[in-house]
């Protein structure tokens, strides 16, 4: 009884060193071999978007999964590996933990205000996020606590203060974050809310897709909610497919394994994870 119970903290301690993480499947057909090499006997497939539990990354870039109760080892080349959780503390934290997995450049942090509404004012930073060759726009948006000051949170952070009266993002940000009372974990059972926007102050471009995540929650003791914006998330913006692009559509994309919708799904199972 005394090994059962040691084995199962033995297991339990494992778990908590070596959190489970995922291997989110980006190409239309990996081999799962029963060695990790090449050589090795195929012994499963995995498809695109299908995600496996890793059991053990055995070096040289080949992982230990189980997929289906199918254990074999896949090259890691071939997929995303995401953590079971990431944490979020500070403002800084998602463009982070989105640098283990995109190619990523900050592009602005500043914190912007509306007289319109009181001096109320949030932070936003802009990302330009490459993955697959496609370049995307991701734009994250904190809402503080009342009361909190503005000048404050702006030297904590080393923000620009600008005065958007309105123009600026007209302002879009804050209605959704000031009227929007769902918790981050109903968004995300939707999936987020998809759509197809104008943008007149976005790099080049003027029209894009976009997903929005909402989080209503507590940190770093000055925000309470986080809306994180990706753009430009369809891969083929010249595809006659993308003027059916909703939620609805979004998600049959996945089980249709239309390739072209991999970036949402990407963000759709990056953001569940997110613990904050």
């Amino acid at each position: 009884m005394r090994k059962i119970i040691m084995f199962i903290y033995l297991l339990f301690l494992t778990y908590l060193i070596f959190p489970q993480s995922t291997f989110f499947s980006i190409n239309d057909q990996i081999i799962i071999r029963n060695e990790p090499n090449n050589n090795s006997r195929q012994i499963g497939t995995l498809y695109l978007f299908d995600m496996a539990v890793i059991l053990e990354n055995t070096g040289n870039n080949w992982y230990k999964i189980n997929y289906n109760n199918i254990e074999g080892y896949v090259f890691g080349g071939d997929g995303i590996i995401l953590k079971e959780e990431y944490i979020i503390n500070t403002i800084d934290d998602i463009g982070n933990i989105l640098s283990t997995i995109f190619q990523i450049e900050e592009l602005n942090r500043y914190l912007f205000t509306w007289r319109k509404y009181n001096k109320y004012f949030m932070v936003r930073l802009d990302y330009k996020i490459t993955f697959m060759g496609h370049e995307s726009y991701l734009g994250i948006y904190y809402r503080p606590e009342e009361n909190i000051n503005e000048n404050e949170v702006s030297k904590k952070y080393n923000l620009q203060i600008i005065n958007a009266n309105n123009k600026f993002g007209r302002g879009d940000s804050y209605r959704i974050l000031k009227n929007n009372n769902q918790r981050s974990t109903e968004i995300i059972t939707k999936g987020g809310n998809v759509g197809r926007y104008f943008f007149s102050e976005w790099a080049s471009e003027t029209s894009y897709d976009i997903a929005n995540f909402l989080f209503e929650t507590k940190f770093d003791n000055i925000f309470n909610g986080i809306i994180i914006m990706p753009l430009n998330i369809w891969l083929d913006m010249n595809s006659p497919i993308i003027r059916k692009f909703d939620t609805n559509f979004i998600h049959e994309a996945r089980v249709n394994r239309i390739k072209e919708s991999i970036l949402y799904h990407l963000y759709y199972e990056i953001v569940k994870r997110f613990k904050i």
